[in-house]
């Protein structure tokens, strides 16, 4: 076979593949090893193996015996071949399935010369597939949701231009009046509700625009806390570049962070509000192509957020609120915005300590 041809296939295959000799040091460590196992090709290869992996036998798991700490006997090499393994990283402890398979010479009576582990990192499977099955369903929902919106919106626009009619013949300070005017306000609520669920479900064309962040900050976050005891406190660097989001998605990205805020401060408190340039590079673990952004931190002194909901605070209609209070759509839509954008969301929280909301321009 072709030596390119074969460095190709273990360069970009996906699978960790590990060569070892029958003394039991490392000839081979391709780079998918070296993702999975977090060790480098430098400090591994030419080295005994078992000071970096333990290899187990799928059928002598119970007691735990050692592939390698069987190499040596001369019956079990000849009798040994392709079988099921876990290959656990002493690094970090974690256990991956793969095979084992020997490899044997095809000059000298089939000699066992070493031997070639197969795995993969199970996990990291697990976690892309159950991401598309939540992309799936994401899709999914937003279909539904879009027909529901726009025919409740539908609804609601014939509700209110009849109330509106009847409005216009009636005293203003009589029972029925006062009543069709909660109607009013009740029907503007459920307005706004569709509108949320129409965004959410709908693919908008982003018209990009250079926002001034700090002028907007500034002005726009205060009113949003008119009528509550909650203080604003602001922390802009100058100088902050320029971001590109319409005007009308900024709103919405940050009117519903600050409702969520709002809402966890019952009894008062400060939401405070800083920005400044960032880089991001390529050992950061947010989702974000390396390079300079703009970063803005939303925090509060609330509630917080218990540890066992945090990895369900983007799911569609998940609250911690109580029922009619919250349909959990800000946090949704907010990472929406986000995405579409190309920037990211980031939650930090704890029960009884606040929450930080983190975006990345």
């Amino acid at each position: 076979m072709n030596q390119n041809f074969l460095k190709n296939i273990l360069k970009y295959i996906t699978e960790g593949i590990i060569g070892v000799k029958i003394n039991n040091t490392v000839c081979m460590f391709n780079e998918s090893a070296q993702m999975i196992s977090g060790y480098s090709i430098d400090e591994i290869m030419d080295h005994n193996i078992s000071d970096f992996f333990n290899l187990t036998l799928s059928e002598l798991t119970a007691n735990k015996t050692n592939i390698i700490d069987r190499l040596d006997d001369a019956q079990f090499r000849k009798v040994f071949t392709t079988s099921d393994a876990l290959v656990e990283c002493k690094r970090d402890g974690r256990i991956h399935k793969g095979i084992v398979a020997p490899v044997r010479s095809e000059t000298v009576d089939d000699i066992l010369i070493g031997i070639i582990v197969i795995f993969s990192d199970v996990e990291q499977q697990i976690n892309e597939l159950e991401q598309l099955q939540k992309d799936l369903r994401e899709k999914s929902m937003t279909q539904v949701a879009g027909g529901i919106a726009h025919d409740l919106n539908n609804i609601l626009t014939v509700i209110w231009n009849n109330i509106d009619m009847v409005k216009t013949e009636m005293k203003k300070d009589t029972e029925e009046y006062k009543l069709l005017k909660e109607i009013d306000s009740l029907i503007n609520r459920a307005s706004t509700l569709t509108e949320q669920l129409l965004y959410f479900s709908r693919e908008r064309r982003v018209l990009e625009s250079y926002t001034s962040i700090s002028e907007f900050l500034k002005k726009f976050v205060p009113i949003n806390f008119i009528g509550t005891n909650i203080i604003t406190k602001f922390d802009l660097e100058e100088d902050l570049a320029p971001i590109k989001i319409e005007k009308i998605e900024m709103t919405h990205l940050i009117r519903n962070i600050i409702q969520n805020s709002i809402d966890a401060m019952p009894n008062g408190g400060t939401f405070t509000v800083k920005a400044k340039n960032a880089t991001v590079s390529q050992l950061s673990n947010l989702a974000l192509t390396p390079g300079a952004y703009v970063k803005i931190e939303l925090g509060d002194t609330g509630i917080g957020i218990p540890e066992d909901c945090m990895s369900l605070i983007f799911e569609p209609y998940f609250t911690m609120k109580q029922d009619g209070e919250s349909k959990g759509l800000g946090l949704p839509i907010a990472k929406i915005i986000m995405e579409k954008n190309n920037g990211c969301i980031k939650i930090e929280s704890k029960k009884d300590q606040g929450t930080k909301v983190i975006l990345y321009f």
